[in-house]
């Protein structure tokens, strides 16, 4: 069976709609050609070790290149960059929403634990670390001397 973008995108709406919609996102587009789905399910292919023709748009070219035994870890990993993006559009929104800042923290967190256990999930299940980035130091312990 060929997977194409619009098989992943129904089960991205079905999973993550709703999320998508209360972000201001296309929760609903389902035919292979919802921009607000690009992102995740283009993530997902190059975390799986494939190749999108375009970052900008995902064909279903792209999608027909991961293999069968692949596809719950693709839908797994596209669902968690769809939530960390709505997470993102959710924070710019609380920006602007004043009184509504805290319901919408609250949700935040919620999706943030949803993206948490997601991710525990995909790394026990399909044996693929989604490490995080996190800041450090790197020390070069040496000194540079002259031969002449």
């Amino acid at each position: 069976m060929s997977v194409t973008r619009a098989n992943v995108e129904a089960v991205l709406v079905k999973r993550s709609g709703q999320l998508l919609q209360a972000a201001g996102m296309d929760g609903t587009t389902a035919t292979g050609s919802n921009t607000d789905l690009n992102d995740p399910i283009g993530g997902a292919i190059r975390r799986l070790g494939y190749a999108t023709a375009s970052m900008a748009l995902v064909t279903d070219a792209d999608c027909a290149q991961v293999p069968d035994d692949k596809l719950d870890a693709l839908l797994d990993l596209a669902e968690v960059r769809c939530l960390e993006n709505v997470i993102t559009h959710l924070d710019d929104a609380m920006v602007y929403s004043g009184s509504g800042s805290s319901r919408m923290s609250s949700r935040v967190r919620q999706i943030q634990a949803m993206v948490d256990r997601k991710r525990n999930y995909v790394e026990r299940e399909h044996k693929l670390g989604l490490g995080k980035l996190e800041p450090g130091s790197i020390l070069f312990d040496f000194v540079e001397q002259s031969t002449t």
